[in-house]
Parts: structure tokens; C-alpha cells; sequence
């Protein structure tokens, strides 16, 4: 097929798509097709039906999935009405210029009926589900001594900096962070400021968030605070945190290294 010959055929079949669409559009518009039953019988086909005939309530318009599925429905809905008004036995039925219907879509078993206006039902996540987790502060009762009540502590969950567990925690229960008072919890990484090399990572805490130095980087985690005895966090942002080193090639003295953190999606 020449470039000529593709040309004269994409541009036939454009203009099918134009005139399927067209026809499909002032279906719609007219409601002779009726496209919310088959939406009403729920599935992917359903719900997809139900997507763009919203969006071309609100926009005008018809895609040719949907040109082609408002074909198939006004397809059946004049192959029904024909099938009432049979011929004669003496004179076959003709097949000529006769759609096939489609295959019917049977109601399931699973899905209700929904009208298309209905919203959809969001529940809201429960406190188990916002429980933040990685490198997290929480609370937990500890028996310090026998024959003494329970003592609540403060905690920070495991978690890897850079891919590292960092000094001092265990997998399954992290860091012992407090027993009283109040500060920040924050990561701290050491650096040597020739080479670039990462020398430790850890987790430590004080009364605020220590600034940087020239090989030390730190990155804040979050805020406890004992009133009344009871303990009380605030996490900053939950997850795992990552770093870069990035050489500074601009200078000739030091620090040529500066770091920069990352985590849950914020720098």
C-alpha cells in the first residue's frame, strides 16, 4: 500500500469515527439510547460506561469507545423491537443490513444495581491505620523492676537511614528513646569532609535539633514531651529516610560536602 493509499484510508476512516461519534452524541442527547442499564449491571464494563457518559455530560464529548458502545446499544434496542414484528413464515427474514446484537449482559450476583449519580462511599481510616510507621516515635509501657508498676517509655521504631540500620537499634522494637522530660529526635549522619565517605549513622536526641556542622548533618524526626507524667509525640512525617552527598566543585577549601535529606516524599 502506497503512502498515498494509507492516506486516503486513514482519512476514510476518520471520517467514520466523526460520523459514528456525531451519531452517537445526538443519541445520547436524545436519550433514545438507553446506555444506565448496562451501567446499572455494575463490572468494569459498568462503571467504564458510566465514566464517560459523565464525562460527556460534562463536556460534550464522545469518545469512540463510547460512539462504539452507543452503537451496540441502539444495535439491540432495534434488534429487540424488531424481533416483536415477525415476518410472515411464507417469507424468510432477510439478514441483509441486519446489526448483531450484541451479547447480553447479564445482571451479577455481586454488584446491586447503582444509578449513576450515586457518590462513592469513602471510609475514613481507622487509628490502626494512621499509626505512622519507620523511624517512628511511639509509647510503650516497660516493667523496669519486679514488684513495680509499669513505667511508660518513649520509643522511636526501626527503621534505615540510606538503606543502614542506624546504630543501636533491633528490628523488632527500634531504639529506646526517654523515660521523662522533653526534646527532639533527629538523625545524624558523619561524613569526612576529603573524601565524601560516610563515617556513621545514628539517632540521638537533645532539648532541639542540633544545627549542622562541617561533617555532621542532622534531620529533625519528631517532638516528645512528658506532662503529668504521661508522654506525648509528634512525628514530622513517617517513613524511612534517604540522603545525598553532593560535592561542591565550586570551592577549593573546606567543606567541599554538603547533605541533603529526604522523607515521605519531602526534602
Amino acid at each position: 500500500m502506497t503512502s498515498e493509499e494509507r492516506s486516503v484510508l486513514n482519512a476514510t476512516r476518520n471520517l467514520e469515527r466523526k460520523q459514528q461519534r456525531a451519531e452517537a452524541s445526538k443519541a445520547l442527547e436524545s436519550k433514545n439510547v438507553n446506555l444506565q442499564e448496562v451501567a446499572r449491571q455494575g463490572g468494569s464494563l459498568g462503571r467504564k460506561i458510566e465514566r464517560e457518559v459523565r464525562r460527556f455530560e460534562a463536556t460534550g464529548r464522545v469518545s469512540n469507545w463510547l460512539a462504539g458502545e452507543t452503537a451496540k446499544a441502539e444495535a439491540a434496542q432495534n434488534a429487540a423491537q424488531q424481533s416483536g414484528f415477525s415476518p410472515p413464515r411464507s417469507q424468510p427474514p432477510s439478514n441483509t443490513n441486519v446489526p448483531l446484537a450484541p451479547i447480553p449482559l447479564l445482571p451479577s450476583d455481586y454488584f446491586s444495581p447503582r444509578p449513576l449519580d450515586l457518590k462513592p462511599d469513602i471510609t475514613p481510616p481507622t487509628p490502626e491505620q494512621r499509626t505512622c510507621i519507620g523511624l517512628n516515635l511511639y509509647t510503650k509501657s516497660v516493667i523496669v523492676s519486679p514488684n513495680t508498676p509499669p513505667v511508660t517509655q518513649v520509643w522511636i521504631g526501626a527503621g534505615v537511614v540510606g538503606g543502614v540500620l542506624p546504630t543501636g537499634f533491633t528490628y523488632s522494637e527500634g531504639k529506646f528513646v526517654a523515660s521523662g522530660g522533653s526534646g527532639e529526635v533527629y538523625v545524624e549522619l558523619t561524613i569526612d569532609q576529603t573524601t565524601g565517605e560516610l563515617e556513621s549513622v545514628q539517632i540521638d536526641e537533645a532539648a532541639s535539633t542540633p544545627s549542622n556542622t562541617s561533617t555532621k548533618f542532622r534531620y529533625s524526626l519528631g517532638y516528645y514531651e512528658y506532662l503529668n507524667g504521661t508522654p506525648e509525640v509528634t512525628n514530622y512525617s513517617c517513613g524511612s529516610v534517604d540522603y545525598t552527598i553532593c560535592r561542591n566543585w565550586f570551592t577549593s577549601t573546606l567543606p567541599f560536602y554538603q547533605v541533603t535529606f529526604y522523607r515521605a516524599g519531602t526534602a
